[in-house]
């Protein structure tokens, strides 16, 4: 019987959600009141309940945007088919006014891609409601809403329904009886006392009970964010004495109430003319009109502080457009949301500025990498533009990416959608299951185990606005840490231009970086004999950011890359080979997310013509990653043959590769050769398969005989059918690098991000695996459950006998008993072991460091039991109690004091761990830090304050030297002075005494002559003897004697003088 019931639930497809898979079928026979009600159920019986009816309590339909996305988001992540419906629609967007359908059915439609036309999305239209109400035929109404309703429900799973606002509150009710639907009560909150909304809500309670209606709960809406917890609880209290549980409050939200640049477009209308498009998705703050001259608006903007600006000017000052283009390209400009150009006169003004804009911006797309400001034109006159724009409000649009995905955030964090289903369930008493993996599925899948576990991922393409917006938005919804590649003030004024918060990345210049001669030394190891010489390993590794980027990878500082926004799939992919080579093939797979389903291609993208050998090895790997990623791997190798219907060597190739990797993975479905259509559709494989299959028709997994036929497959199918294609994700390399489509979008990016950071989790795990087999090894006989078991030397066995422990086995030769169930279930090591934790955490002076603890510890003897089975990983209960305690610690200290610290942080650990580990059978031997990494740009900071002080020591030595110095050669230079004189003034005396004896002596030989005469004739002598000895110099040409004009007389009295001088120094000298 739960085998027919399992074919039904397989014959109707997806139903309604349960968590649990296999185990929802017995839950919703233990739930369902009779086998009758589940086989109806099962059979898709359309009085079964499969939609929620959300009502407002005051009867309003605004203001519900971020509910209805939520619900919508949250469905389409556990069920294939989720719809929206509105009973009474075709009311326009008052904010626009010109929207022909109900604006939520638009954003919903669009937002999610919705597979039916709206005109099935909606009952009837407003104006035929309000017709049919107004004659008094509301059960004609009634009937044709119905009608439209059962057929819309019938194509999904479930649907959200939106009441209405037409006539009273007991119109709404009826509808929602009328479609059976049980009610989600919306209440809004602003401006409003906790009395009032209590008692509008509960009117809204008594109303729907009164006509059979359901009532799941109640959500609060635009509730003061100030006031959130204490009106949440009161209301909580009020509402449980009712019966009513309260699901969720959503608080008012600024970012809702922005008016987003491309709302301005349909309200002026305007045109959109220069730019980038994806800078559309970015409020502003204010609307400034652009009247006076340059200088003075650049000014006025300068002053602003914050203030991110429309400025709306006239289509004849390109003064003003020239002047903001030039300081947006400044990283210092102001920032500006962008630019309205409106009528110049009264025609449509001229157009010569508008065709210079254009060749400007054509040139700039052509070598300018940055963001342009959006440039839009209105044909309303300056007035009328600006009094359109004062009256325009903020709202939720299709192309409003920002406050959509915002929108689903507030509803995750703000609702309690489980106690949403528990509700539907309870009231239903039925269950709903999906039987595949949806893409919707599959990416909430992947983003879950990443919002679990964020890995490092680097992305080396910065300055890509795509690029910097994703890493925003990962990085806000916690799904990775992310490292950017570039220079940071570059980077910086980028990501504000495009109003992207990348305040929680990390940005990291190749050039600068301090870690840069460990890369080369590690590329220079990894292409050793490739002929690399260090000059040109220091180039690619500084110049490269694809090869830096996998250097962070390689080295460990990074988990995985993600790149090719801007550079080719050979760019991305070449250095990832270059250095995370295995001896595995690399290859890669596509992600063809269908609507209804996830298949996995390969290899699409990197071997080109592979060998059986290389088939064999894409299949094995490519079911190992299908299989990581939830999806169950079911292989299908494709050839122009199904299984021997055609002969050739392209069809040999295929089956050998299908005789070798059923050889080598007994354990994996693989089939083949098959053609595509017997692999995917079950009709025609029951026509060309007669014998039983586990693939054919049912695959999962499409294995490409080359990649001319795997490339143009996933295109044909990604072009036909509109399904995403996530990837190329690499396989074969040590650690996750994955290449992006040249055209990717922001969810694009997004998604590559998580599916490198799953990758990343799994290589992580694949190591510590590996490490634990290679430290354990000895235990293999054992583990193959034959007769006997060897564990080695400090090791210990588990034996089981029929799932349940029974003994332990010893180092040595242990006899098991097959016959008595006898296996052993795994082996515990009773070695001491180290982990290394790397912990991430922020110091009280607001510094990032990473702390890096080593923990040393063993199995205690005789609680082997209680290691084994009380603890699954003992690695990450230690890892959680490590970043505990450094998380509590290093926050209260400042950076300094971390260093000075450490010992007393690692006490705090090694007592935490010990207290905490000793339950489960673990002795810890030694806690250490080992290493304190503040943020690398701190450390560039502290290398320049320590340069800094040896510099100014050093300046301080230099000039006490050239002081001491100067000192010294004066006191020489004085000595030198006085000797010179003193020698001077002694061969003076000397001169004059030599005189005195010569006139003495010719005095006494000669009679009538006075002593001066004979004084003054031997000067003057003396003084021509000087003259000729200078003149007889060969290096002389002519001599000039200082003598006076007076004559002879003149030049003796001089001479005399000189003498008497020396005998006056002769005289001192003696006293």
């Amino acid at each position: 019987m739960l085998a027919a019931l399992a074919g039904a639930a397989e014959r109707r497809g997806p139903a309604l959600a349960l968590r649990g898979g296999g185990a929802a079928l017995s839950l919703l026979l233990a739930r369902a009141p009779s086998l009758a009600l589940a086989r109806r159920w099962l059979a898709g019986d359309s009085h079964r309940h499969s939609a929620v009816y959300v009502t407002d309590a005051e009867g309003s339909v605004a203001s519900h945007t971020p509910l209805l996305l939520g619900l919508m988001n949250y469905f389409e992540r556990h069920l294939p088919f989720v719809g929206y419906f509105a009973p009474i629609g075709g009311s326009a967007n008052p904010d626009t006014g010109d929207h022909p359908l109900d604006r939520h059915l638009r954003l919903v439609h669009d937002t999610f891609e919705l597979k039916y036309e709206t005109r099935l999305m909606q009952g009837v239209a407003e104006e035929e409601a309000v017709r049919l109400v107004a004659a008094g035929r509301r059960g004609e109404l009634l009937d044709r809403i119905y009608a439209s309703f059962v057929a819309y429900k019938e194509m999904h799973d479930m649907v959200i329904v939106h009441g209405t606002a037409i006539g009273s509150g007991k119109l709404d009710a009826e509808i929602a009886s009328a479609l059976e639907s049980p009610a989600l009560i919306t209440a809004q909150a602003k401006d409003a006392s906790i009395t009032d909304i209590a008692r509008r809500t509960l009117l809204k309670k008594a109303l729907l009970d009164e006509h059979k209606v359901p009532v799941l709960g109640a959500v609060l809406n635009k509730v003061p964010a100030a006031d959130l917890a204490i009106v949440t609880a009161q209301l909580r209290r009020k509402f449980a004495d009712a019966g009513l549980p309260l699901l969720g409050a959503l608080p008012e939200d600024r970012l809702l109430r922005g008016v987003r640049l491309d709302e301005v477009l349909p309200a002026l209308p305007a045109e959109f003319q220069f730019g980038r498009k994806v800078q559309l998705d970015q409020e502003y703050t204010a609307v400034y009109v652009a009247a006076q001259r340059l200088e003075e608006l650049l000014e006025l903007l300068a002053t602003d502080g914050d203030t991110r600006p429309l400025v709306i000017t006239t289509r004849d000052r390109l003064d003003i457009v020239l002047g903001l283009l030039a300081s947006q390209v400044s990283v210092a400009g102001p920032n500006v949301a962008g630019i309205v150009l409106a009528r110049s006169g009264p025609g449509n003004g001229r157009n010569q500025a508008q065709a210079m804009l254009g060749r400007m911006f054509e040139g700039l797309s052509k070598g300018y990498q940055g963001s342009l400001l959006p440039i839009m034109s209105t044909d309303l006159p300056i007035y009328e533009a600006v009094r359109r724009l004062d009256h325009l409000t903020g709202a939720v649009l299709p192309t409003s990416t920002r406050k959509i995905q915002h929108c689903k955030a507030m509803f995750d964090k703000h609702v309690d959608a489980n106690s949403l289903v528990a509700g539907i369930e309870a009231e239903e008493a039925q269950i709903t299951s999906a039987a595949r993996v949806t893409p919707k599925m599959f990416a909430h899948s992947i983003k879950t185990k990443c919002a679990a576990h964020p890995q490092h991922i680097v992305l080396p393409e910065a300055l890509d606005p795509r690029v910097l917006k994703a890493a925003s938005e990962v990085t806000t919804r916690g799904l990775a840490r992310i490292t950017l590649l570039g220079d940071p003030a570059a980077v910086a004024a980028e990501a504000k231009k495009l109003g992207a918060d990348i305040s929680a990345c990390a940005v990291v210049e190749p050039k600068s970086f301090g870690g840069l001669d460990k890369y080369v030394a590690m590329l220079l190891e990894a292409r050793k004999g490739k002929n690399l010489t260090p000059e040109a390993a220091r180039d690619a590794v500084a110049n490269d950011p694809n090869m830096f980027g996998v250097m962070m990878v390689a080295s460990g500082d990074a988990a995985g890359m993600v790149s090719g926004a801007i550079h080719t799939t050979a760019a991305t992919i070449r250095p990832a080979m270059q250095v995370l080579r295995t001896p595995n093939l690399v290859s890669s797979v596509f992600f063809m997310c269908l609507p209804d389903k996830v298949l996995v291609y390969g290899d699409c993208a990197v071997n080109v013509a592979p060998s059986a050998a290389d088939l064999a090895s894409i299949a094995a790997c490519s079911a190992d990653t299908a299989a990581a990623f939830g999806i169950e791997p079911r292989v299908a190798m494709l050839s122009y043959s199904t299984m021997g219907s055609g002969a050739g060597p392209d069809v040999q190739k295929v089956t050998d590769a299908v005789a070798a990797v059923q050889a080598a993975r007994p354990d994996l479905m693989v089939e083949g050769p098959l053609q595509y259509d017997a692999a995917i559709d079950p009709a025609v494989a029951s026509v060309k398969i007669k014998t039983p299959s586990a693939v054919a028709g049912r695959a999962t997994v499409f294995v490409f005989p080359d990649l001319n036929t795997g490339n143009n497959t996933y295109k044909a199918v990604q072009q036909a059918t509109g399904a995403v294609a996530m990837g190329p994700v690499m396989q074969g390399l040590r650690k996750p690098v994955n290449d992006l489509s040249r055209g990717c979008t922001v969810a694009d990016i997004v998604n590559t991000i998580c599916v490198t950071g799953v990758q990343a989790m799994q290589a992580a795990a694949a190591t510590a695996v590996a490490s634990k087999r290679a430290s354990e090894r000895g235990g293999a006989a054992a583990e193959m459950g034959i007769f006997y078991s060897c564990p080695r030397e400090e090791t210990v066995a588990m034996v089981e006998s029929f799932g349940r422990f029974k003994r332990m086995a010893y180092p040595g030769c242990n006899c098991l008993n097959p016959c008595l169930g006898e296996s052993v279930a795994g082996v515990v090591s009773l070695r001491v072991n180290q982990l290394d934790v790397k912990c991430e955490t922020k110091s009280r002076d607001n510094v990032f460091v990473t702390v890096v603890v080593s923990v040393q510890y063993q199995v205690s003897r005789g609680q082997e039991f209680d290691a084994f089975y009380r603890l699954t990983d003992s690695t990450s209960q230690i890892s959680s109690y490590v970043f505990d305690v450094v998380r509590a610690c290093v926050p209260k200290m400042n950076l300094d004091d971390v260093f000075l610290e450490k010992e007393a942080i690692a006490r705090s650990i090694r007592q935490e761990l010990t207290k905490s580990m000793a339950s489960y059978g673990f002795e810890i031997k030694q806690a250490l830090v080992n290493d304190i990494q503040p943020a690398h740009k701190v450390k560039e900071a502290m290398s320049e304050i320590n340069a800094a002080a040896r510099l100014r020591v050093a300046a301080m030595e230099k000039a006490e030297a050239a002081k001491v110095r100067v000192v010294k050669e004066a006191e020489a230079e004085a000595e030198a002075k006085y000797l010179q004189g003193a020698g001077v003034a002694r061969q003076r005396q000397a001169i004059v005494a030599g005189l005195q004896t010569s006139v003495r002596e010719f005095k006494e030989s000669v009679t009538g002559v006075a002593a001066h005469d004979v004084l003054e004739l031997m000067l003057v002598t003396q003084y021509f003897d000087t003259l000729k000895e200078v003149g007889a110099n060969n290096k002389v040409n002519v001599v000039f004697t200082p003598s006076p004009t007076g004559g002879a007389d003149q030049l003796l009295a001089q001479l005399r003088g000189s003498a008497l001088e020396a005998g006056a120094v002769q005289t001192m000298e003696r006293a």
